[in-house]
């Protein structure tokens, strides 16, 4: 997911650089080059649900049927919704299928701790985020905001109950990430006394979470020294291709806010919640990195997950 992802963006900030193509028509199936590599995007996002539900389903190949599913479901979000919206959906579905399998693994695992991962914090915040971004943006309904707030709060705690094998590397993440996101949605400026307030209610929830005895008091997994624990970060850092994502997936976004910053904000523009998630995504991905010794994985899923949005709002604006 994150070759293909990272691939597609980078084509996508050429594409737009360059400005070939023609962005997203109003017709169901994709024509275009922009519109094709919109919906590509979208599958790459349904990726993770799509192999967790083969998963769980025990078919016979999982990657056969992993990326059947995350094919139906790009596509057919793309032809129902459109590229933008259709995010929503396969992101929302996403962070519903990851929810539901941690709570399924943790209820059959005999130590909770294990039921959850660095992959999964980092896909369940990333497409949380762009979900509840993108819903916010496109609905003035009073009863969708609320449900907006209420997943999040429910994914929230989903990451960081202790009896879903919650730590406090995850708390220091997603309720920070979160709370940005609120607070920009909403139109609040963040100051200092927003920050402190933050600050506050992400100490409370971790506390509690070293109180239970679940995940201790160390943030990052339980059992590791600061020598194993570095020598664990030194190893992502400089054997896997984690970092590389992180520097040039939003780099080559970057890139394109930089040259063709017009192109770019008429992108964005009517977004304000999207722009929200985006600054939220990068806070997590930052904090992902500071509190956990293996918080390059889950940055990269965070970083991937914001990045596919941004490069479907460039190549399908109207959409």
């Amino acid at each position: 997911m994150l070759i293909a992802a990272a691939f597609a963006v980078v084509v996508t900030s050429i594409l737009v650089l360059a400005g070939r193509g023609r962005a997203a028509g109003t017709r169901s199936w994709p024509r275009t080059s922009r519109d094709v590599i919109a919906t590509a995007l979208l599958c790459t996002a349904a990726a993770p649900a799509a192999f967790r539900l083969a998963s769980a389903l025990s078919a016979s190949d999982v990657t056969v049927v992993g990326a059947g599913a995350a094919l139906v479901l790009g596509v057919g979000a793309r032809a129902f919704v459109g590229p933008v919206r259709g995010l929503a959906v396969v992101t929302g579905v996403t962070t519903l299928v990851v929810v539901v399998d941690l709570i399924h693994r943790s209820a059959r695992a005999s130590d909770a701790s294990i039921a959850f991962g660095d992959g999964l914090e980092g896909i369940t915040i990333g497409a949380a985020l762009v979900a509840a971004g993108i819903v916010l943006d496109v609905t003035s309904d009073r009863r969708a905001r609320v449900g907006v707030v209420t997943a999040l709060a429910a994914v929230a705690t989903a990451l960081v109950a202790p009896a879903l094998g919650g730590m406090t590397s995850a708390a220091v993440v997603a309720v920070p990430s979160f709370g940005v996101f609120g607070m920009i949605a909403s139109g609040r400026r963040i100051t200092a006394p927003t920050v402190a307030i933050i600050v506050v209610v992400t100490a409370a929830v971790t506390g509690s979470i070293a109180v239970a005895g679940i995940a201790g008091a160390d943030a990052g997994h339980p059992g590791l020294g600061i020598a194993e624990r570095l020598d664990t970060a030194l190893d992502l850092m400089l054997g896997t291709i984690w970092p590389v994502v992180i520097v040039v997936v939003p780099g080559a976004l970057v890139l394109v806010a930089k040259l063709r910053p017009g192109v770019f904000d008429r992108a964005m523009w009517g977004q304000p919640a999207l722009r929200a998630a985006l600054i939220a995504a990068g806070v997590a991905a930052v904090l992902s990195v500071l509190t956990d010794e293996r918080g390059l994985v889950a940055a990269a899923y965070i970083v991937v997950f914001g990045s596919v949005a941004a490069s479907v709002a460039l190549l399908a604006p109207d959409g």
